[in-house]
């Protein structure tokens, strides 16, 4: 992901669980992020829902327009008809190849 920067990006945290936490500012809570929830008790916290895939590769990135996160999966399943492509969280819930990579 690239680098902090101060006073336009928002800080955020991950937790081992892959939990993304961004710290509580002056700010209105950060926009949501494609295959991940919002947890109910706090909404500067979004968990995951992507299934387990040892072979989908993630990519963070700043939003610099909000200061937010966003993150970018991709397939690198060489069965997968996606390969190598971009996919959002309810391509990969569909897909029956995940657990056999798990």
């Amino acid at each position: 992901m690239p680098a902090f920067v101060e006073g336009r990006d928002r800080p955020v945290h991950f937790e081992p669980g892959g939990a993304i936490v961004y710290e509580k500012e002056n700010w209105e809570p950060p926009r949501d992020i494609d295959g991940y929830r919002r947890d109910p008790q706090d909404p500067w916290r979004f968990l995951p829902l992507w299934p387990v895939c040892a072979l989908r590769l993630c990519t963070g990135v700043r939003l610099v327009n909000c200061g937010c996160i966003g993150v970018i999966m991709r397939c690198n399943d060489p069965r997968s008809t996606v390969l190598g492509q971009q996919v959002k969280y309810s391509q990969c819930a569909q897909c029956k190849l995940p657990e056999k990579n798990a």
